[in-house]
């Protein structure tokens, strides 16, 4: 009962988020996704994970119990107490399973993933784990027919606990990778530049051509053949996610070769000092730079990541974008939480779809 229970408290943590996820998908394309949750994992880790962690917390309090069948018999409130304590222990190793294997993918920062470790442990048990103890009160306590465990028994329940945490670990990993990915690739095209904030007097904005030196060859994708489409930024745990698409409106296919450059600025207009990092993120294996051909109509896709930051009034409210360095950038309205001192990883373009 308390690893079934255990299940439906880990998954309906998550719903209120998937519920919303659902209903806002197809209402509001410029809306970003929601967090990301269990519900956005893939076959067959979705399955896997709840269940693993089922099975952990099944072993654990398994465990658990063996070990206090020794204890002299309880009766009334003090074995409740007892059993409700034991079952919302046998919670805290799957818990910790849940939230720091997908921490760890996301690169949270330990306090986050402990708030999180926190908040799910109360959950569990304040409002699930007294219901297996109130059933076990309908069962008489019989120390004497319930020995201790032996060497062999409890090194097996060791080793089954061991293998079912490695194995749901992995799957955690690989669910949380792929549904980060997913987030990515839902990040939606909001819409074409709007209107930027005008640079206050004595601000400097970035450049209105990237730096640095190019011979544009015809075939390319120069900004007169299309645009840089900005996506609403995506949340994962502890980073920000920020699609990049360029649409090829040319009669023409056109050629992409390495990455965007982007330059960021403030609600004054004013530059800030962001460092771009070109690579891999946590959420995307950058292709490195290649020969991309955009077909007409086409897209090309790059992603921005960046670690969540408190927002400031020194916040980039404008992205300078251009689909490489030396040609001329597109400012776009944005709001986002980064700011003086932040780093921005950057992947190569590659296609849409």
């Amino acid at each position: 009962m308390a690893a079934f229970l255990w299940a439906g408290c880990a998954l309906s943590r998550e719903y209120p988020a998937f519920v919303t996820d659902a209903l806002g998908a197809g209402q509001d394309a410029a809306s970003p996704p929601g967090p990301v949750t269990v519900w956005d994992w893939p076959v067959p880790e979705v399955y896997v994970v709840p269940v693993g962690s089922a099975l952990v917390l099944l072993l654990g309090h398994l465990l658990l119990m063996r070990l206090l069948s020794s204890l002299p018999p309880l009766s009334g409130g003090a074995r409740f107490l007892v059993l409700w304590t034991t079952t919302a222990a046998a919670g805290v190793p799957p818990a910790v399973l849940w939230e720091f294997g997908r921490a760890r993918v996301g690169e949270a920062f330990p306090a986050e993933a402990a708030g999180g470790l926190f908040l799910l442990v109360a959950f569990w048990g304040l409002f699930w784990a007294w219901v297996p103890a109130l059933a076990g009160m309908r069962w008489p306590h019989q120390s004497s027919a319930v020995p201790l465990p032996g060497p062999a028994l409890l090194a097996g329940l060791c080793a089954a606990l061991a293998l079912v945490v490695a194995v749901s670990t992995v799957s955690v990993a690989l669910g949380t990778e792929e549904a980060l990915n997913r987030h990515t690739a839902r990040a939606p095209a909001a819409k074409a530049p709007g209107t930027v904030p005008v640079p206050r007097p004595g601000a400097t904005p970035p450049p209105e051509v990237a730096p640095g030196e190019h011979d544009p060859d015809p075939a390319w994708c120069a900004p007169g053949r299309g645009d840089i489409l900005v996506g609403a930024p995506a949340s994962a745990t502890g980073h920000r996610l920020l699609a990049l698409r360029f649409v090829n409106g040319s009669e023409d296919p056109c050629v992409l070769d390495g990455y965007p450059d982007v330059a960021f600025a403030g609600k004054d207009g004013a530059e800030i000092d962001v460092e771009v990092i070109r690579g891999s993120s946590f959420t995307d294996e950058d292709p490195g730079p290649a020969t991309v051909t955009v077909p007409v109509g086409g897209r090309a896709l790059a992603t921005l990541n960046w670690d969540a930051a408190a927002r400031s009034d020194g916040a980039a409210r404008v992205l300078h974008a251009a689909p490489y360095a030396g040609a001329p950038r597109q400012a776009s309205p944005v709001e986002l939480d980064l700011a003086d001192g932040g780093e921005v990883t950057v992947t190569a373009w590659r296609l849409d779809g």
